[in-house]
């Protein structure tokens, strides 16, 4: 019975890849992965680029923590319900900046949170 649980929440559980720099979830099978990540960029520390595809998840909220060159930025994804607009929000740490700090997402589209380190004297 264990064993069958087991399998069962491994079945549901959304997140089916995580490092530390990118998280995704969905089906690959179904071509449905959303996705978080976050790239280095030659004009400012990062971009944390989003990919919202057609995951069939109803409105939830979800919390994640990406590192990125020993910092980590926490995100918050709301996932809208069908195909209503996901919104993410970067709560970046001390010494850098989300811009915009919030985005909305259509399904089947990308979005960009550029991170900026400020320069603090």
């Amino acid at each position: 019975m264990k064993n069958i649980i087991a399998a069962f929440l491994l079945s549901v559980i959304p997140l089916v890849a995580n490092s530390e720099t990118k998280i995704e979830w969905g089906s690959h099978e179904r071509d449905s992965v959303t996705y978080v990540e976050m790239v280095a960029s030659p004009t400012h520390f990062a971009n944390i680029v989003i990919y919202n595809n057609l995951t069939p998840i109803e409105y939830e909220v979800e919390f994640m923590t990406i590192t990125f060159n020993d910092y980590e930025f926490n995100i918050r994804y709301e996932a809208g319900d069908r195909d209503l607009p996901d919104v993410v929000t970067v709560i970046a740490p001390p010494g850098f900046k989300a811009i915009p700090p919030t985005i909305s997402i259509s399904e089947r589209d990308f979005g960009v949170i550029e991170i900026h380190q400020l320069l603090l004297f």
